[in-house]
This record gives structure tokens, C-alpha cells and sequence, in this order.
């Protein structure tokens, strides 16, 4: 038998009819164990989308990288020329090196090795 407030309420006494009653408090379910440690499965999925766009990027950077270089090593009154005929591997480059900026301001480290 329970009260209002959720506490149950029991018959203490030697078992002959006379006993007294008072309310003990309802046990609660223990405590769940943290998660300390324990990686869940969207943090993994938000590790390997974050890695899976590096090495994307990374492999767009060093696929583009030799024509960055050689645009940048042309006389400026060819450039234009040039940038017209590889105007989308440039546009990759600069996309790329900006999303490798973007994270060295923000304190990554940005070794592939690692």
C-alpha cells in the first residue's frame, strides 16, 4: 500500500494483528553507470565523416596542387589564359587549401601522418 507521496507503507510488529504502522520510502532504480569511456556509435559516425571529408579534401589539395603551382609561376598576362582552361582544378585547390586554413585556425593538427 502506498501514500500520496509515493512511499509504501508497512505493518511492523510482532505479526499478531497489533503491529504498527510507518512509511518507508520506495527504493529507486539505481543509478545508470556513466559513459565515461565508452564511445557511442554517432560519435564514431561523426569521427569518420569528419575524417572521411579531410582525406577527401587532402586528396583534392595534392591532385591540384601542381597546377596551382604552375599557375602561380606564369607572367600575369597570361594568367588569364591560363585560369580560363583550368578554371575547376583551381577553384578545387583554393577550396581545399582554404578548408585546411580554416582548420589551422581553429587549433587542429593537420599531419596526415597522424
Amino acid at each position: 500500500m502506498t501514500d500520496p507521496t509515493g512511499h509504501m507503507k508497512m505493518l511492523v510488529g510482532n505479526g499478531e494483528g497489533g503491529g504498527i504502522s510507518r512509511y518507508v520510502p520506495q527504493s529507486s532504480p539505481a543509478p545508470k553507470p556513466a559513459n565515461r569511456g565508452k564511445i557511442t556509435n554517432s560519435q564514431v559516425k561523426r569521427k569518420l565523416a569528419k575524417l572521411n571529408e579531410r582525406i577527401s579534401m587532402w586528396k583534392q589539395y595534392s591532385e591540384n596542387k601542381a597546377v596551382h603551382k604552375r599557375f602561380s609561376g606564369i607572367k600575369p598576362g597570361m594568367r588569364d589564359t591560363f585560369s580560363e582552361k583550368h578554371r575547376a582544378e583551381l577553384v578545387l585547390f583554393d577550396a581545399a587549401a582554404k578548408h585546411f586554413d580554416d582548420l589551422k585556425a581553429s587549433g587542429e593538427v593537420i599531419d596526415p601522418k597522424k
